[in-house]
């Protein structure tokens, strides 16, 4: 089975790869800024508990540590 890791995956776009790669049977890590903002993907979760996962927080840490890199 193929991995799928889909940012930006709240809306448009997105949630769309989510959809896709969902109804192809593949395992989807996907992740967004805010889950709060995140209806859509989170219903796709309940809908897809053993193929769909969602992370916020990974993004917050890969931007924290490009802050710190760059300056």
């Amino acid at each position: 089975m193929k991995n799928v890791f889909i940012t930006g995956s709240n809306r448009g776009l997105g949630l769309e790869l989510v959809k896709q790669y969902l109804a192809k049977g593949r395992l989807v890590i996907a992740t967004c800024r805010d889950r709060s903002k995140a209806p859509d993907l989170e219903k796709l979760r309940n809908q897809f508990k053993s193929k769909l996962k969602v992370n916020s927080k990974w993004l917050l840490l890969l931007q924290n540590q490009l802050n710190h890199s760059l300056f």
